[in-house]
C-alpha cells in the first residue's frame, strides 16, 4: 500500500495535481534552482557539433571505402585461387603457399582496419572533449547568471518548464568560443625513460 501511495504521488506530481506544494510555489522554487540542458541539442545545432560531426562522415566516409577496397581485393585473389584450384592449373605446393600468402594478407587488412576504426573512435573521442571542455564554464556561467544551484540533462527529464531550458543560450554561447573543432587528437607523448647520471671524472691522487 505505502509503495502504491508513493507512486500515486509522485505521479500526481508530474501531472501537476499534488497538493504537497502549491504548483506557483513549486513552479517559482523549481526556476530558481535549476536549468534544463538538452546536450544532444548541443552537439546538433552547434557550429563546433556540426563541423565536428561534418568532418567525422568524411573520415568515416574514408574508412569504409578503404574497407570495401581490401575486402574487394581478397575475394578476387581467393576468386582467382580457386579456379586455378578447380583446373587442376597449380600444384598442390603452390596453392598451399598462395593460401598461406592470402592468409596473411587477410590478418594484415584486418589489422589496418583496427587502427583505423581505433583512430576514428580517437577522433570521437576528441570532438566530444573539446565541446564538453567549452560547455562547461559556459553551463556556468548561465548557472551564476540565473541564480541556479542544479543543472539536469534533458535526457534525464520526464517534464519540464519551457523557462528552465537554457540549450538554446548555451548554443549561441558555444558558437561565440568554438565555432569549429579539430578531429585531430594530439600525438601522445612517448614516456620518458631516466639518462642515467654521469659520474664524476676520476680525481688523481
Amino acid at each position: 500500500m505505502k509503495t502504491f501511495l508513493k507512486a500515486a504521488a509522485i505521479a500526481a506530481l508530474a501531472l501537476g495535481s499534488a497538493s504537497v506544494l502549491p504548483s506557483a510555489a513549486y513552479a517559482q522554487a523549481a526556476q530558481s534552482t535549476t536549468i534544463v540542458v538538452d546536450m544532444d541539442r548541443v552537439g546538433a545545432d552547434s557550429a563546433a557539433g556540426k563541423s565536428g560531426a561534418a568532418q567525422l562522415q568524411t573520415k568515416l566516409q574514408g574508412l569504409q571505402a578503404r574497407a570495401k577496397q581490401l575486402n574487394d581485393q581478397l575475394n578476387a585473389e581467393a576468386d582467382a585461387l580457386r579456379k586455378q584450384q578447380a583446373a587442376n592449373s597449380i600444384a598442390p605446393e603452390a596453392l598451399q603457399a598462395k593460401a598461406r600468402e592470402l592468409g596473411q594478407k587477410q590478418e594484415t587488412y584486418r589489422q589496418e582496419i583496427a587502427n583505423r576504426e581505433q583512430d576514428f573512435q580517437r577522433s570521437q573521442g576528441y570532438v566530444r572533449q573539446q565541446i564538453f571542455d567549452a560547455v562547461g564554464p559556459i553551463i556556468q556561467a548561465v548557472m551564476r547568471e540565473r541564480g541556479a544551484q542544479v543543472v539536469i540533462s534533458r535526457e534525464a527529464t520526464l517534464a519540464f518548464a519551457a523557462a528552465l531550458d537554457v540549450s538554446g543560450d548555451v548554443v549561441r554561447r558555444l558558437d561565440a568560443v568554438l565555432p569549429a573543432v579539430s578531429i585531430t587528437p594530439p600525438a601522445q607523448q612517448a614516456p620518458t625513460t631516466a639518462r642515467p647520471a654521469t659520474p664524476p671524472p676520476a680525481t688523481k691522487k
